[in-house]
């Protein structure tokens, strides 16, 4: 189900991080169907913000966003964003802080 608090009509893919399930889907949010895979369940993760939830992504968990981009392409010859908000001053383990990559 599309979010309908934000305009996503060009979004490829929209995660709130809010999911807290017993399952390791990272809910896609633009309605697109682009869902995300946690390397645990959500409920794991899932951790009381300010405003709503979030996830507490700590020492190797990770999200993975399904190949919905070419990226060998799309990042040098075509416009685009990526949007996120997380905690700053939290002390980070040695050889963690990653927070966007390809391969």
């Amino acid at each position: 189900m599309a979010c309908s608090k934000y305009n996503l009509t060009n979004v490829i893919a929209f995660y709130e991080c809010e999911d807290n399930a017993a399952n390791t889907t990272v809910v896609d949010g633009s309605g697109r169907g682009n869902n995300a895979t946690a390397d645990v369940n959500t409920d794991t993760l899932t951790i009381t913000g300010k405003v709503n939830n979030g996830f507490a992504l700590l020492e190797n968990n990770q999200i993975t966003t399904p190949a919905i981009l070419d990226l060998t392409n799309d990042f040098s010859t075509k416009d685009f964003a990526v949007a996120l908000w997380f905690q700053s001053g939290y002390a980070f383990p040695a050889n963690h802080g990653t927070i966007f990559t390809t391969n």
